[in-house]
């Protein structure tokens, strides 16, 4: 079951609904974010990179370089957040 693959690490999970609702931010943003280690941070962007859920770009406002949802992981963090909000 992929669903269960995603969950493996803590924060990634959370990572995704962070980045549904506060937008682009930069690596250092995140991690204080889920209170994870820069350790444990690239574990989960490696596994959301699997499954092509968050993209990495520079963003020129803010002179650094930003992890970003896909398409694809909008539509996870959505019902992600909608099973938050029954539960």
């Amino acid at each position: 079951m992929k669903v269960i693959g995603l969950d493996q690490t803590k924060g990634t999970l959370e990572t995704l609904i962070i980045l549904l609702k506060e937008g682009k931010k930069r690596p250092t943003d995140l991690i204080r974010s889920i209170s994870v280690s820069a350790d444990t941070f690239y574990v989960i962007v490696k596994i959301l990179k699997r499954y092509n859920l968050i993209t990495k770009q520079y963003d020129e406002s803010q002179d650094a370089l930003v992890w970003n949802l896909t398409e694809k992981g909008k539509e996870i963090a959505k019902l992600l957040d909608e099973m938050e909000k029954k539960l």
